[in-house]
Order: C-alpha cells, then sequence, then structure tokens
C-alpha cells in the first residue's frame, strides 16, 4: 500500500479535483503511438480528440450508419478541404445538429473511458479557452467517472487505490459529485458507517466481496460522500469519539459492547453525550435514537444469551439516564408565578413544513442516501396519508426496512406491493433482487434480474447485478 493517499497519478481523485475547482485546461495520455487527449472548462468536459481510427468522428458514424462506408467517408474527407467534418456534414445534410452532437458525445464518452482504464501516466496543462466555441459539447463529468468505475474492466486495481487498512472512514452529509443511483452495495457501505471505522473494521464487519468493496468504497471516497481521514488525524480529534454535536466525531458510541462495558461509569449527560444546558426536546431526540440503535439487535436471534443480557442492561441504563436528566429538567423549571428565563436558541430543526408529494420524496430519498433512516422513517409515517397512494411510498419504506436484518422479510412485502402499483419502474424489481441476494435467496434474485433484462435488455443495473451474481466468487444460494 502506497504511503501517500491518495497517489498523485490517481486519475479519478485528479478529475474530482478539476470539477471541484473547476478547473480549465487539457488531460493527455501519450504511449506512442497512441495519443488522446480530453478537454475541459469550468470542471466540464467538453470536448475530446484521438488519433486511434476507430475512436475518430468518421468511424463512428459508419458505425452508427450515418455514413454508410469507408469510401464514402474518404470522399467526404477529400471534398471538406478546410472545414471541419462535423460542420461540412451538416452543411451537405447529410447529419443534423442535434444527431451530430449526440455523436460527438458518443465520441467523448468513449475516448474518456479509454483514458480512464489506460494505465499511463497522465499530463495536465492548465489552460483558459481549451477548443473553439463551436466544438464545444458541455458534459457532466461525474456521469461519466461514474460509469467508468463501475464498469471498470479491472475492478481488482481499487484494491490497491483505497487508503491503507489503519486509515479510518467517515460518512460526509454533501457530495462534492453528485451520484446518479445507489446499489445496495452502496446503501451497504453507508449503512455500516453511522460511526466512522476503520477500513480494516469495515471490511471485516460487512459482507461485501473485497474487490467489490475496494470499488464501491474508492467510489465512494471519489464522489465525497465518504471522507478519509489518516489514524493520527483521529487520535488527534478524539479518544472517546462519541459526541450528538461535533460534527468530527461519532454521533453513536462506536459499537454498543464498547458502551456497555462503560455505560456504569457515565453520568447521564455523558451516556446522552450532551451539555448539561440541553433542552428537553434534544433529550428527546437522543433517548429515541439511543432506543432506535439498540432495540433492533436486542432481536438478533444470533445474539448469544450473556451478550443479550449485557445489551438488555445497557437499554436498562439509557432508560434510567433518561430519567435523571428528565428529573434535572423538571427541577430547572420555575416554579408556578415565576417569571420563566429567556428561551434557548432552537437546537433541533422543527418539523418539516407542508410540501409536495415530489419534494417529501426528494427529501426521504435525500435522508436514505445519507443514511439518516430514523428521519426518513419519521417523514413517511407522519405523511402516511398523503403519500400512500403512491407506489414510491412502498418502495422507500423497503429501503429502510432492508437495512435490519430483523425486517427484511416485511421489505419484501412493501416491495412487492411497489411493483404491483407500478410494475413498468425496474427500480423496484432490481431493488427486489438485491433483497433477495441479502436474504440468501440468490437464485431468487437472479431470476428476477433476468426478468427485468427481458422486458429492458439495455439495463445497465440489472446486467451488472446480474454477472455479479452469476459470478462462482460469490457463492451459491442456500
Amino acid at each position: 500500500m502506497p504511503a501517500i493517499w491518495p497517489q498523485p497519478q490517481d486519475l479519478g481523485f485528479f478529475i474530482r479535483r478539476i470539477v471541484e475547482t473547476r478547473r480549465s485546461g487539457v488531460l493527455r495520455k501519450i504511449r506512442e503511438p497512441v495519443r488522446r487527449f480530453l478537454y475541459f472548462e469550468d470542471g466540464w468536459l467538453v470536448f475530446a480528440h484521438s488519433n486511434v481510427k476507430r475512436e475518430k468522428l468518421g468511424q463512428i458514424l459508419i458505425e452508427e450508419g450515418i455514413l454508410h462506408s469507408e469510401k464514402e467517408l474518404q470522399d467526404f474527407l477529400a471534398a471538406k478541404k478546410k472545414k471541419r467534418l462535423g460542420a461540412f456534414l451538416m452543411e451537405q445534410g447529410v447529419i443534423a445538429p442535434d444527431e451530430l452532437q449526440r455523436m460527438v458525445e458518443k465520441q467523448i464518452r468513449s475516448i474518456f473511458f479509454r483514458v480512464f482504464y489506460d494505465p499511463t501516466p497522465f499530463e495536465w496543462e492548465e489552460r483558459r479557452e481549451t477548443v473553439y466555441r463551436d466544438l464545444k459539447v458541455p458534459i457532466r463529468v461525474s456521469i461519466l467517472l461514474e460509469e467508468a468505475i463501475l464498469n471498470d474492466p479491472d475492478p481488482a486495481r481499487y484494491t490497491r487505490l483505497i487508503p491503507p487498512d489503519d486509515w479510518w472512514v467517515l460518512a460526509h452529509e454533501e457530495s462534492v459529485m453528485p451520484r446518479e443511483f445507489f446499489s445496495s452495495e452502496d446503501q451497504l457501505l453507508r449503512s455500516q458507517l453511522v460511526h466512522p471505522k476503520s477500513i480494516r473494521d469495515l471490511r471485516c464487519e460487512i459482507t461485501l466481496d473485497p474487490v467489490v468493496f475496494a470499488q464501491r468504497l474508492y467510489l465512494g471516497l471519489v464522489f465525497g460522500y465518504f471522507i478519509a481521514r489518516p489514524p493520527e488525524f483521529m487520535r488527534r480529534v478524539a479518544t472517546s469519539l462519541y459526541s450528538a454535536t461535533n460534527p468530527y466525531l461519532n454521533p453513536l458510541p462506536p459499537d454498543w459492547e464498547t458502551f456497555a462495558d462503560r455505560v456504569d461509569a457515565m453520568d447521564p449527560w455523558e451516556v446522552f453525550a450532551l451539555r448539561p444546558d440541553a433542552p428537553p426536546e434534544l433529550i428527546e431526540q437522543r433517548y429515541e435514537q439511543l432506543n432506535d440503535w439498540l432495540q433492533p439487535i436486542l432481536y438478533d436471534p444470533d445474539l448469544s444469551p450473556e451478550r443479550r443480557q449485557r445489551l438488555q442492561h445497557l437499554i436498562e441504563r439509557v432508560a434510567w439516564a433518561y430519567a435523571a436528566l428528565r428529573q434535572q429538567v423538571r427541577k430547572a423549571q420555575p416554579a408556578p408565578g415565576e417569571p420563566s428565563p429567556p428561551a434557548a436558541p432552537a437546537t433541533v430543526p422543527p418539523s418539516r413544513p407542508a410540501a409536495s408529494k415530489r419534494e417529501l420524496f426528494r427529501y426521504i430519498e435525500d435522508c436514505i442516501t445519507t443514511g439518516e433512516l430514523d428521519e426518513a422513517r419519521r417523514v413517511l409515517r407522519e405523511h402516511r396519508d398523503v403519500l400512500a397512494t403512491e407506489p414510491d411510498f412502498y418502495y422507500l419504506m423497503a429501503l429502510i426496512l432492508a437495512q435490519q436484518p430483523t425486517t427484511r422479510k416485511q421489505a419484501e412485502v412493501y416491495l412487492r406491493k411497489a411493483i404491483e402499483k407500478r410494475p413498468e419502474q425496474y427500480d423496484y424489481w432490481i431493488a427486489l433482487a438485491i433483497l433477495y441476494k441479502d436474504l440468501g435467496a440468490r437464485d431468487r434474485a437472479i431470476d428476477i434480474l433476468q426478468q427485468v433484462l427481458e422486458r429492458d435488455p439495455k439495463n445497465f443495473r440489472a446486467r451488472q447485478l446480474l454477472e455479479l451474481y452469476k459470478s462462482p466468487d460469490t457463492g451459491a444460494s442456500p
């Protein structure tokens, strides 16, 4: 594992910096006789060029049937003189402007993927104006980068690109670049990062193939919804890594068993990781948060009697701390007739105001994406009367239930209901296939994915997951 992370020649992180800082310039990959160039302006990919024949615009026009032969292409090249091929073909009525733009986009995508997969070192030249204005076809780089990583023909290389095992990973609320979709593998990683964890611990706790784990972790780090920190940073930040308010620390203890070992020596404020002047609303919120975390573990059938007893004691101590804090708050309140102290500034966000269904669903999806499952569940329940007529209500509820082993069977019921209401929405089918895989029913998952591909042969996610689930390395159904 390299001592420096990320490495200077890590193209994924370099492209992220181009987007993040809105840089303009030319990125070159040259391995003679092959030369490829990507042109960026203000963080957008606007043009690409290659001297490889099959990657030139003329060859793409032949592949797409717009030009009928190599001879026809050569005739146009001879006739255009100093004009650019695309502009000349538009003048001749061979291709419409929107069709030409689609062909140029295809060319840019093709060259981008080949540049990304080529291990040759890259060169970067800063430029303000990279290409002629009439050549620009601005493309959002994040879309291409996500697709390139997910479809990498050599996914094992990401095991060498992620940070060392003793580095820590934290979830981050604001991504540097937007993702188009999150699969079950991404959600599984996010669900394991309620607290910051070392990469070693994260790898041990998660049920992903090591190559898939590295690929998904790299993707999250590049896009910025995960942050990696060296071990000395975490030691410098805190020893306990437990705080309700500090964004660099855990919102909950690192694990319930460590918490159980320490809880008897904690005073009530330490148990809840709150300041003594915390308002009653925040005490209530923390009590619900701790209970929502601990109670589902109590029903884990694999929990030994000894560990169950320790967990039960921990839950009782949390209840004791809650009662003690409530008592202290009541004592601090003024007696009848006495003036009330000035109200403290609100530290708990107010309830979400009335919103359209679309806004509510978008908010819930954002909560699930950032791992705020309790908030997502709260909004779904609070607005059930309004949202339950829509299939997305059942789909999103299923995504939440699928995060806990004890509620995955309930998630299946919700997904079946969503599919019944909107069978043409293949995201629901794919979520059901992922759920079956998580339940150990891999054959049923494969069958669902095959059904999706029969109806939608170009479905990217279904094709990718089907290849993954059919791989002998991922095991067979029980």
